[in-house]
């Protein structure tokens, strides 16, 4: 495509179409007229291009000139990387010494990923149909072509194509993920040291820590008060002696309920004899 810079003479690209009609000269520019240029490489894809001749005097009344921009999808960002060129559309105007400028527009064909854009003099349509694709080194072009583009990117996958199902294993072959291993016992905790709670089953209170539990029956539960201090400050003593009074008093006292009951019931038969 670099072939485009021999198209330039007097910063003006030339093609001569048909004998006696002489030489067209041409600029194009991507900003909608307000700067031209006759650069043979452009430095994005433009959809959009206006083209100008600049017809000479020699050239007949009669003459006229067509101009094509074609857009391709490409394997590659470059002329010699391109590879197999898909042809995505095209435009075509024609110009004259009366309507020296048209506007070329591929903007609903321009390449999604890697691509080609061509300007060049010529009405023919290079779609891989009616004539050739372009291919590395082959340019159907030759030196009609005014300026081109190349570049882009990668295609990324296209969304709505469902993905290919990925194989998956037996889930008999699948090994299983437990984490204890077969045949291995599960650990034995042991018996366990706690001490046991207070009134257990057994009904017998727990030992106090540091001392041996008494043997002996517990005593049956009396109030007992306690001696005064004697005044040389020892204590009274109210071990055994004590509860031996105690006993005492209580039996003294039964045995006079018992006579008085025995005196009652005889007083009672001798009045009613």
């Amino acid at each position: 495509m670099a072939a485009g810079a021999s198209f330039l003479s007097l910063g003006t690209a030339h093609a001569e179409i048909a004998p006696g009609c002489g030489l067209a000269g041409f600029s194009y520019s991507t900003d909608g007229g307000r700067t031209w240029s006759v650069e043979p490489r452009l430095d994005r894809p433009y959809g959009v291009i206006e083209v100008e001749a600049d017809l000479h005097a020699e050239s007949e009344a009669n003459c006229s000139y067509q101009v094509t921009l074609a857009s391709y999808g490409t394997e590659g960002p470059a002329w010699p990387t391109s590879g197999h060129q898909t042809f995505l559309g095209s435009a075509t105007v024609t110009v004259d010494r009366k309507h020296p400028r048209a506007t070329l527009d591929v903007s609903a064909h321009m390449p999604k990923c890697y691509g080609q854009i061509d300007l060049y003099v010529g009405g023919e349509k290079y779609d891989g149909v009616v004539n050739p694709l372009p291919h590395y080194p082959f340019s159907p072009i030759k030196d009609d072509l005014l300026t081109a583009w190349n570049g882009g990117r990668p295609c990324e996958p296209d969304p709505t194509t469902p993905p290919v199902p990925t194989p998956t294993a037996d889930p008999t072959d699948t090994p299983t993920s437990d984490p204890t291993p077969t045949g291995t016992a599960a650990p034995n905790p042991g018996p366990s040291t706690s001490p046991a709670p207070s009134g257990t089953a057994t009904g017998k209170p727990s030992a106090t820590p540091g001392h041996r539990e008494s043997s002996q029956a517990p005593s049956p539960s009396v109030s007992v008060a306690a001696a005064p201090a004697s005044p040389g400050g020892n204590l009274a003593h109210t071990g055994s002696n004590g509860g031996r009074m105690l006993v005492y008093g209580i039996g003294a006292a039964t045995l006079l309920a018992v006579g008085a009951g025995t005196l009652a019931a005889a007083r009672r038969r001798a009045t009613h004899r």
